[in-house]
C-alpha cells in the first residue's frame, strides 16, 4: 500500500524534475534552438524548434548531443553566427554562408513535413491558423529529436532541493492522518500551517521552493510577517492586488518578545485570504500562540539514516544497502548535519565511503566548532573578538545604571559619610516643561506601583531636543534618581555599529528587551536623529525604512513595554521621522534651551554649595544686597530655594550694574 510519504515524495521529485527540464528549455531558447508558444490560458507552454535554429541535426545521437552542448555552453553573443560568416565546409560551396545554408535546409525539411498533410477544406480563423502552425511544429520529426536529446542532458537535481523534498514528505507522512485532511486544510484561503523540520538550512530552502512553485504547484509572492526578509531570503514589496502568503521563520520568532509576536500575527490575520506559513528548523519550542492557532502542524522529529540512504540513492545512484553498510561502519549520526553539509558531501560520481567519511568529519567538526565558539565567548570580552575588534553579535550596547544613593549615606567599605548629593530633577534648573513632566510622572509612578493606575494611563514617552551641552543626558540621570529606578543608556550610533541590517535590528530589540527585564526603569536613547526618516530617495532607503519601521514597532501603543519609560535625545529634531513623534510614541517633545540668568544662578547654587559665599565674595564690586541674600539663605535652611535663587539673581544684577 502506498503511503502518504511515498506519494508526496513522488510528487515533489516530479516537480523538481519538471523545473529542471523547463530551465534547460529556457537556456535552449536563449541560444536560439527552441521557441515557446502559449496557445491559451488553459494550457502550458508548447516548445518547438526555432524557425532560425543555428544548428543542423545529423541524426547521430552522440554528434547531435555534442552540438547542442556546445551551443548551450557558448556565450550569448556568439551562439548565432552572422549571415555574412563564411563556412569552409568541403561538402558545400565556399561562397555560401553557413547560416544561410542551414536556414534553407531547415526550410526544405519543414516544407517536406508539411507537404505530407492534407490542406484544410475551408478557410480557418487566425486562432485556428496559429494552432495549426503550432501543431505542425509539434509533429515535426526534428522537434522530437531535439527535445529527446535535450531531456537526456538535464543536469542532476540539486541535493539541497531533493533533501528538502524528502524531509517535507517524511514530516507530512508522520503528522497527517490522511491526504483528505491535508487537502482540506490547504483549500482554506486563510489557512495557518506550521512546518517543523530540525535541520539547519531548512527554513530558507523550504521558502525558496515554496516561492518557486515547487511545492504547491504555483508561485505565490511571499511577505515576511515582521516586514523583513521572507523565508527564501528575498525582500520585495508585494502589491496588495496579488495573492499573498505571509511567512514566519522559527528562528526569528524565538528572538521576538511575546508582544511583538502577538502584534505581527494580528497584522498577518488582517490580510484577507492570505495563508500563513511558519517554517521552523530549530529544536526548541515555538511560542504557544503559534502552535495553538495553527490549522495544521507538520513535524519531523529528527533525521535518520534511512533518509540519508534515500537521498544517496536519488542524488548519487548509491544502492541503499551499500549506504547503510557505510554509515554503520563509521557510526554516522545524521542528526547534527545541515542541508549545506549534505550538499557539500554528496556529489554524483563520489564513492559512498568517501561521502560517508565527509559527513562523519563534518558532523564532528561542527560539534567542535560550536564548543570552540562557546569557549571564545567566555574568554573574550563582551562585544569583542580575539583581536579586540567589535563583533556584529555583541550584546553589550548599553549601560545599566542604578539610582544613586541618598545624600549622607555611608560608604560601607570606608565608614565615612558621602558629602555629594545625587542629582535630582527637583534640584535642576532651566528644564521647565521637562521638569514638570518628570515630577508628574513621579507621582503617577507611585500610584502605578500601588495598582491604582494602569501603565497606559501614564505619560512615559519624552523627546528632549536642544543644542549640544544643554544637559539632556544630565536630565536622564537626574530622572533616574528622582524616580528611584535604573537607567538603561544606549544610542542609535551603538545600534548602527554592526552595519548589517539584521544585526542592527537585533540590537534595537535587545535594548528594549533589556529595559523590560529591569522594569520599572528608564530607557535613554541618545542621538535619535541618526535613525533618519522615511521618504528619502537615497540608494539605501530600504535599509533606513526598516530601522524606522522597527522603532515604530517597539514604540507602538499595542506593543508597549509596561514599566519602561522611554526618553529620547537629539540635537536635530527636524531630522526625525514624523511618525515617531505621533501619539503613543515620543509624543511629548520638550526643547531644552541654553540657560538664562536665573537658570545659571540656580546651577551655581547647586554645584558650588557651601563654597558659594566665598566665590561671590571674590567678585569685585559685589554689592551688599547679594551678601545679604546669601546670609538669608544660610540663616533659613528651611526656606524655599527658589526664593533664595531670585534674591541672588537680583543681587548679581545690581552688582553687574555697579561694575559698568
Amino acid at each position: 500500500m502506498t503511503t502518504i510519504t511515498d506519494r508526496l515524495t513522488r510528487y515533489l521529485l516530479a516537480r523538481l524534475r519538471r523545473q529542471a527540464i523547463h530551465d534547460l528549455y529556457e537556456c535552449a531558447a536563449e541560444a536560439g534552438l527552441l521557441e515557446s508558444t502559449n496557445r491559451d490560458n488553459q494550457s502550458g507552454l508548447i516548445w518547438s524548434l526555432s524557425s532560425t535554429t543555428p544548428i543542423t541535426l545529423l541524426g547521430d545521437d552522440i554528434a547531435d548531443r555534442e552540438q547542442i552542448a556546445r551551443l548551450l555552453r557558448a556565450p550569448r553573443s556568439t551562439r548565432s553566427p552572422a549571415d555574412g560568416e563564411i563556412s569552409f565546409d568541403d561538402d558545400q560551396p565556399r561562397s555560401m554562408p553557413k547560416r544561410r545554408r542551414e536556414q534553407e535546409e531547415w526550410a526544405r525539411v519543414s516544407q517536406t513535413s508539411r507537404s505530407t498533410r492534407k490542406p484544410p477544406r475551408e478557410p480557418v480563423s487566425t486562432e485556428h491558423a496559429l494552432r495549426a502552425a503550432a501543431t505542425d511544429r509539434m509533429c515535426d520529426p526534428g522537434r522530437h529529436r531535439v527535445l529527446r536529446t535535450l531531456r537526456s542532458m538535464v543536469p542532476p537535481l540539486n541535493v539541497g532541493d531533493v533533501a528538502a523534498a524528502l524531509l517535507l514528505a517524511r514530516a507530512v507522512g508522520e503528522s497527517v492522518g490522511s491526504l483528505e485532511q491535508l487537502f482540506q486544510t490547504l483549500r482554506q484561503p486563510d489557512a495557518m500551517v506550521v512546518v517543523r523540520v530540525p535541520i539547519d538550512g531548512f527554513e530558507q530552502r523550504f521558502g525558496t521552493m515554496l516561492e518557486a512553485g515547487l511545492i504547491l504547484g504555483s508561485t505565490m509572492p511571499q511577505a515576511d510577517g515582521f516586514g523583513h526578509y521572507a523565508l527564501s531570503g528575498s525582500y520585495r514589496d508585494v502589491p496588495a492586488k496579488l495573492p499573498r502568503m505571509i511567512t514566519f521563520g522559527g528562528l526569528s520568532l524565538r528572538q521576538k518578545s511575546e508582544p511583538v509576536v502577538r502584534t505581527a500575527l494580528a497584522r498577518a490575520r488582517s490580510f484577507a485570504d492570505a495563508p500563513i506559513v511558519v517554517a521552523d528548523e530549530g529544536a526548541g519550542k515555538l511560542p504557544v500562540r503559534i502552535t495553538a492557532a495553527a490549522d495544521l502542524v507538520i513535524t519531523l522529529e529528527h533525521v535518520d539514516r534511512t533518509l540519508i540512504a534515500e537521498l544517496l540513492q536519488l542524488s548519487a545512484g548509491i544502492a541503499p544497502k551499500a549506504a547503510f553498510a557505510a554509515m554503520a561502519r563509521v557510526g554516522l549520526d545524521p542528526r547534527g548535519l545541515g542541508l549545506d553539509d549534505l550538499m557539500l558531501a554528496i556529489r554524483p560520481g563520489r564513492s559512498v565511503d568517501r561521502i560517508v567519511d565527509i559527513l562523519k568529519a563534518i558532523g564532528k567538526g561542527g560539534a567542535r566548532d560550536t564548543e570552540d565558539e562557546e569557549e571564545e565567548v567566555k574568554e573574550t570580552k563582551p562585544g569583542k573578538d580575539k583581536t579586540g575588534k567589535n563583533t556584529a553579535k555583541s550584546e553589550v550596547r548599553f549601560d545599566v545604571m542604578p539610582p544613586e544613593v541618598n545624600a549622607g549615606s555611608p560608604k560601607p567599605e570606608q565608614g565615612v559619610i558621602v558629602q555629594r548629593a545625587p542629582v535630582l530633577v527637583e534640584t535642576l534648573n532651566g528644564y521647565g516643561a521637562a521638569a514638570t513632566w518628570a515630577l508628574d510622572l513621579k507621582a503617577d509612578l507611585a500610584l502605578w506601583r500601588q495598582g491604582q493606575l494602569d501603565w497606559s494611563e501614564l505619560s512615559t514617552r519624552l523627546l528632549l531636543s536642544g543644542p549640544p551641552g544643554t544637559g539632556k543626558t544630565t536630565f536622564a540621570k537626574a530622572l533616574r534618581n528622582t524616580l528611584g529606578v535604573p537607567l538603561i543608556a544606549t544610542s542609535v550610533a551603538h545600534w548602527l555599529e554592526p552595519g548589517y541590517l539584521g544585526d542592527v535590528l537585533k540590537a534595537m530589540t535587545a535594548a528594549f528587551e533589556t529595559a523590560k527585564s529591569h522594569s520599572p526603569c528608564i530607557l535613554f536613547v541618545d542621538e535619535l536623529d541618526n535613525i533618519g526618516s522615511r521618504g528619502r530617495s537615497s540608494q539605501h532607503s530600504d535599509y533606513w525604512d526598516s530601522l524606522i519601521n522597527r522603532m515604530l514597532e517597539l514604540l507602538d501603543g499595542s506593543n508597549r513595554h509596561d514599566g519602561v519609560v522611554v526618553v529620547g535625545a537629539t540635537n536635530h529634531p527636524d531630522r526625525i521621522d514624523s511618525a515617531l513623534l505621533r501619539s503613543g510614541r515620543l509624543e511629548k517633545h520638550v526643547v531644552i534651551s541654553p540657560p538664562d540668568t536665573d537658570a545659571l544662578v540656580g546651577i551655581l547654587v547647586h554645584h558650588l554649595g557651601g563654597d558659594l559665599d566665598h566665590v561671590l565674595a571674590s567678585r569685585p564690586s559685589l554689592e551688599a544686597a547679594a551678601l545679604e541674600a546669601i546670609d538669608s539663605i544660610h540663616a533659613e535652611p528651611d526656606a524655599d530655594p527658589a526664593d533664595g535663587t531670585r534674591s541672588i539673581g537680583e543681587a548679581l544684577t545690581k552688582g553687574e550694574r555697579a561694575c559698568q
